[in-house]
């Protein structure tokens, strides 16, 4: 059980890892158009990803704190 609870967290701090990745992109390429909308709502993507990531990884760190013990 401790273990697919531990996947299941690693997993999706993984997705997350790589959905700000792609985000940034997007954010750089909208940065490079110049279009001010677009960056706009690239940059609000961004920022919405990284709080999902943050989210995704204080999850997985408290998954395997209390398979842990709570140590």
């Amino acid at each position: 059980m401790s273990n697919f609870a531990i996947k299941q967290a690693a997993d999706a701090a993984v997705a997350s890892d790589l959905a700000v990745e792609a985000r940034m992109l997007l954010f750089k390429s909208a940065l490079t158009v110049g279009d001010a909308a677009r960056i706009q709502a690239a940059r609000q993507d961004a920022e919405d990803a990284f709080a999902a990531r943050l989210d995704a990884h204080t999850a997985l760190y408290a998954t395997a704190k209390m398979i842990d013990g709570g140590r």
